[in-house]
């Protein structure tokens, strides 16, 4: 099995493009723990929030493959 880099990082507006979603609905699914592709941190100032995505676990919710590791059921990715 090959290792995946859990440090590659994906903007929450690329995300959202990925997952076929509104930005702002992106936002509230990971706040409401609905989706995880990530953290959500509060600001340095205490009035809203940061979104760090993940990779690995968007292809993961989207059942992709990535450097030969598949993330899905094996017929999710014989679909593809």
């Amino acid at each position: 099995m090959k290792t995946v880099s859990t440090c590659e990082r994906v903007s929450l507006l690329d995300a959202a493009r990925e997952l076929g979603m509104n930005p702002q609905g992106l936002r509230e699914y990971m706040k409401r723990g609905l989706i995880d592709i990530g953290l959500v941190l509060p600001n340095s100032k205490g009035t809203g929030f940061r979104y760090i995505i993940m990779r690995e676990k968007l292809n993961r919710v989207m059942g992709k493959e990535r450097e030969g590791v598949f993330y899905g059921t094996e017929e999710n990715r014989q679909a593809l």
